[in-house]
């Protein structure tokens, strides 16, 4: 976004509180993007699209809005730098 205004993050920063209201517009903006990865996520997941795919969306689903249902990522502690995805049924009350 620096690029596109053609400025850089100190100026950016100072027009933001001068002007409140383009911090607000920012943030709509932003708020549209999400939606729109939203979407693009779903659309991946209910698609018949390659298995591979599917499943690294659903994962990406789950890791970031599934962990009220028992869905984790955590590393291991032993610090070989693997990640374990993780479901626990008892935190999903299943």
């Amino acid at each position: 976004m620096i690029e596109a205004l053609g400025t850089d993050y100190v100026t950016l920063n100072k027009y933001l509180k001068r002007y409140p209201d383009l911090q607000t517009q920012l943030d709509a903006e932003a708020q549209n993007g999400r939606h729109v990865c939203e979407a693009g996520l779903f659309d991946m997941v209910k698609q018949n699209r390659d298995l591979k795919t599917k499943l690294l969306a659903c994962q990406f689903f789950l890791k970031t809005k599934g962990k009220d249902h028992g869905w984790s990522e955590k590393e291991d502690s032993k610090g070989d730098q693997q990640i374990h995805f993780h479901f626990d049924p008892r935190a999903a009350n299943v």
